[in-house]
């Protein structure tokens, strides 16, 4: 009989037949096979936490984000501390566009590893979709504060446009004062 951990040993195996060649973590192959290697190694110990966790990032890359979150949070529970795990629940409720909760997630994580950059660009996407345009902008500046050249770069359309629409609607409102 195969333990969790054997269980486990195979779904890393079929996690890596299904990379690329050039082994940059895109993956090509069937997934499945080792989503059903780490169910099977939760249906042995249902607190593998690794288990959890791999099961949990493959369904997220096959946009199964319901099911992955259910991996995530069940792996934090087991390990609450875990600034990585509670990284993946807050990213799972952005992709679920749970915003709100994602929110607070991603203020989990900031708690614990101030600076983080995915929490900071998290916590600043989920602002910009909730149109808290003014708190928004300064999560911007905040993770701008500690993103490299080339992160900038990919968020900087996403910022721009935050921006102006911020400003324009800024100015609205002072000319509807005036």
């Amino acid at each position: 009989m195969k333990t969790a951990q054997d269980w486990f040993v195979a779904g890393l195996a079929a996690l890596d037949r299904s990379r690329g060649a050039d082994r940059d973590w895109e993956y090509y192959g069937d997934l499945e096979e080792a989503v059903d290697a780490f169910d099977h190694a939760l249906a042995v110990d249902p607190t593998h936490l690794a288990s959890l966790r791999e099961r949990g990032f493959i369904l997220a890359k096959l946009d199964q984000h319901e099911a992955a979150l259910d991996s995530f949070v069940a792996a934090a529970s087991l390990k609450p501390a875990d600034a990585d795990l509670q990284l993946s629940v807050a990213k799972s409720l952005q992709a679920l566009k749970q915003f709100d909760r994602a929110l607070g997630a991603f203020g989990e994580v900031l708690l614990a590893r101030p600076g983080d950059d995915q929490a900071l660009v998290g916590r600043a996407e989920c602002l910009t979709a909730l149109d808290r345009d003014a708190l928004a902008l300064a999560a911007w500046d905040e993770a701008i504060a500690v993103l490299d050249a080339r992160q900038v770069e990919h968020h900087g359309k996403l910022i721009r446009d935050l921006t102006d629409d911020w400003r324009a609607k800024e100015a609205r409102k002072a000319r509807a004062i005036v």
